[in-house]
């Protein structure tokens, strides 16, 4: 019985926390893992691939406009989450990213659904 309980308030205890937007509604975010692609120079680094510039760019208004909620490298990967998205709308954000475009970087959006409450500063 004791064992019982203890699973059913560690259950209770460790539901993910489901962060709320102002109107109240839970926040829906995607991530976008960038890779090489096949147009990728392997001779270059990352800030002298072609079209770098422009897709830094475009990751900058993106952040500028609050749909950014956490950017990072990790080894030979790259990951943006965007809040309050759908893997559609996030796709359509890099309909003009020719880094993108051309498979210099590939990326795959999947739902991110955190699981512990905290912050990145």
């Amino acid at each position: 019985m004791q064992t019982a309980l203890i699973t059913i308030a560690l259950l209770f205890i460790l539901q993910p926390s489901e962060a709320q937007t102002p109107q109240g509604r839970k926040q829906q975010y995607i991530a976008a893992i960038f890779t090489r692609g096949a147009g990728w120079d392997t001779t270059k680094p990352p800030s002298a691939q072609p079209h770098f510039a422009e897709h830094g760019k475009n990751l900058q208004r993106l952040r500028a406009s609050g749909v950014v909620a956490l950017g990072a490298r990790y080894g030979d990967y790259g990951m943006v989450v965007f809040r309050n998205g759908s893997i559609d709308s996030v796709r359509a954000l890099f309909n003009t990213d020719t880094l993108v475009l051309k498979d210099i970087l590939r990326m795959e959006l999947h739902p991110f659904n955190p699981f512990y409450p905290g912050t990145i500063e």
